[in-house]
């Protein structure tokens, strides 16, 4: 009898172990992140899209009023004043220096140089913003010129007319040395140092589809390559064009896509470039030779946007009210996550109003869907982890992951903790 029970103890306790143990694995499909509110701040706004140093400083505009928050603290670093109309305002690199441009009554376009730990103003320029490095601040003129600034100094150190004095519908490549600029039926590419035009970027009239006779070729967007060596442009007959930076040579030429292309975006180290069209499908391409590597779809809905995680090994899709996630490697499906239902889907002149968003964290561990009221949060592999209601873009990760940030539809900034 005692053997019988010393047989039962053990039995009930290695249940107990095992249930236990079991207890304490991952749920499948149940994320093991969590996000905890640590901050509230009142009436105010996130700056920009951009509104973290890499140190974990946090920009908001409350009235007139630029605050640095430190993030980790909970506390006010600085009160930059008298902003007007804020058109961009970002931390500069080095983490250094904060960077606002507005428009303003009577001084026009102004940039100023805000030193991060004191809240100081270190230089007023006036122009717009265009690039802020090492050896140079760049701004842009009322009077459609580039104007280069010591940045140390805030001595002027040469002004370049833009090239035909056009800088509408232009982007500056991430190195700083070329502007392409796009909307008519050939683009410009033109060395921003000195004005000099490089090359007239024509895109190809031969196509493999039937052209309305009605249709009008025109270059709609572009982008460059992460090393500033590529641009990639999307063309109103549904294509997409990808020349040489440095001569405007046309190196391939993509077709396939059967309606209006949203976006594209190139892969981190630039061999890939995903794009999302109105016909329901984003494609992946392969840069160097051109080649399309696969066609995804969604649930019969438009894609409007794409990103890769930052390894370059997997893709998601914003497609109209949801998201999908696809491993690169055989372009298998991954994950379809729910819907947003708070997605207007109204349509206006052939084109939808709204869509969902989709932002990557830094280190790729999660997902933002956006819709127009709320975020969903989502591991990389698809796992929900929770929704955030009443919150607006711009909805912001700080650069270690560790934060996130979003204005409220409550006229409030919101912090969550990543845990």
């Amino acid at each position: 009898m005692r053997t019988f029970d010393r047989w039962r103890c053990g039995i009930i306790s290695a249940v107990i172990i095992m249930t236990a143990a079991f207890a304490c694995l991952p749920v499948r499909g149940q994320a093991t992140v969590s996000l905890k509110l640590i901050k509230t701040l009142s009436k105010a706004e996130l700056v920009s899209y951009e509104p973290f140093s890499k140190d974990g400083l946090l920009a908001v505009r409350a009235g007139d009023m630029v605050q640095l928050w430190d993030v980790q603290t909970g506390t006010l670093r600085a009160s930059l004043p008298h902003h007007e109309k804020i058109l961009k305002a970002f931390f500069a690199a080095d983490g250094e220096t904060f960077i606002t441009s507005s428009r303003e009554k009577t001084a026009g376009l102004i940039t100023r140089l805000w030193n991060v730990q004191t809240g100081r103003l270190e230089h007023t320029l006036t122009g717009l913003i265009v690039r802020h490095a090492s050896d140079a601040v760049v701004t842009l003129s009322d009077r459609e010129e580039l104007k280069f600034w010591n940045p140390e100094t805030g001595a002027l150190q040469k002004t370049v007319t833009v090239y035909e004095r056009n800088f509408a519908n232009s982007k500056l490549s991430f190195d700083g040395r070329v502007v392409v600029r796009y909307g008519q039926k050939k683009g410009v590419l033109w060395e921003a140092g000195n004005g000099r035009l490089i090359a007239e970027l024509t895109p190809p009239k031969e196509r493999n589809v039937l052209i309305p006779w009605y249709a009008e070729l025109r270059l709609e967007g572009a982008w460059f390559s992460p090393d500033s060596k590529v641009v990639a442009t999307t063309d109103s007959l549904n294509s997409i064009e990808l020349w040489d930076a440095e001569t405007g040579r046309l190196r391939s030429f993509l077709q396939g896509h059967g309606s209006i292309i949203y976006t594209v975006t190139f892969s981190a180290d630039g061999r890939l470039l995903a794009s999302a069209s109105r016909d329901g499908t984003a494609r992946l391409w392969d840069v160097a030779s051109g080649r399309l590597l696969a066609t995804l779809t969604g649930n019969d809905e438009i894609a409007r946007r794409v990103a890769f995680n930052p390894e370059g090994t997997k893709l998601a899709v914003g497609f109209h009210t949801q998201a999908r996630i696809w491993d690169i490697s055989g372009a298998q499906l991954q994950a379809s996550l729910s819907p947003h239902r708070d997605i207007n889907k109204m349509v206006l002149f052939g084109a939808y109003l709204d869509g969902v968003e989709i932002r990557l964290s830094p280190d790729g561990r999660l997902l933002l869907t956006i819709g127009n009221k709320s975020a969903k949060v989502w591991t990389a592999a698809g796992e929900a982890v929770t929704t955030l209601e009443g919150v607006r873009p711009p909805i912001v990760f700080a650069p270690d992951a560790r934060v996130l940030a979003a204005t409220g539809t409550d006229g409030s900034v919101r912090l969550w903790a990543i845990q």
